[in-house]
């Protein structure tokens, strides 16, 4: 945006240095063709009247230098606008998969908290299990080392579905992040396109009226470089 906008200043500063250019050619212009209409000029106001023809192509000159300078800018913030384009037609794409992924991320969080619950109450029933079990007369050592051994096993399982949750749960987070970049993303872009295509056509409709100066100032220079041969 602040690329096209430049491109657009400089274009504005082009069109008025030419319109500026103009205005005095035609004014040269006007004032050789007195000198040359009037046979009492002196050689003096002859060499005036060549000055000034001079001068008015030196400014056209540099006017036309301007107005190419400009047209490239021109051109670069067309390149922007064609950035800004690629952009917006990749963005809907890329919220789309982050998206998806995002989804993706949530069923998995989803499943990773009822297999948490699940073995969170395998466990809890293991250990409740192994400890009547201890406390009851009559039950083999072998037996009771069998309920720990089940409840540590259960307890085991339900800490690695725990972890196992906070991993997707952390993944999901990320997800939600590149999701929300991605759609946030997409209003930028659309917003940017915008603006570039308006400042690109306010540079272009600058650059025609520039183009439209240049030729009269050249013409301008022209006839008042050959007004002042025709004296000499």
């Amino acid at each position: 945006d602040e690329a096209l906008a430049n491109a657009t200043n400089q274009v504005a500063t082009a069109n008025g240095a030419h319109q500026a250019a103009e205005q005095a050619a035609q004014a040269a212009e006007a004032a050789a063709k007195a000198i040359s209409e009037d046979a009492a000029k002196s050689p003096e106001e002859k060499k005036a009247a060549a000055d000034d023809a001079a001068a008015k192509r030196q400014a056209a000159a540099a006017a036309k230098a301007a107005l190419t300078q400009a047209q490239q800018n021109e051109q670069q913030a067309q390149a922007q606008v064609s950035t800004a384009a690629q952009n917006l037609a990749d963005a809907p794409a890329r919220k789309q998969a982050a998206d998806e992924a995002l989804a993706n991320a949530k069923n998995l969080v989803a499943a990773a908290t009822a297999a948490s619950q699940a073995a969170e109450q395998a466990a809890q029933g293991a250990e409740a299990a192994a400890k009547t079990l201890a406390e009851v007369a009559g039950r083999s050592e072998e037996q009771k080392q069998q309920a720990a051994a089940d409840a540590a096993a259960k307890r085991q399982a339900a800490d690695e579905a725990k972890a196992a949750l906070a991993q997707a749960q952390t993944a999901q987070k990320g997800q939600q992040k590149l999701a929300d970049v991605a759609a946030q993303k997409l209003v930028r872009t659309t917003a940017q396109k915008t603006m570039a295509e308006a400042a690109l056509a306010n540079a272009k409709n600058r650059v025609a009226a520039a183009i439209t100066a240049s030729e009269a100032a050249e013409q301008a220079a022209q006839a008042a470089e050959k007004s002042a041969a025709e004296k000499n």
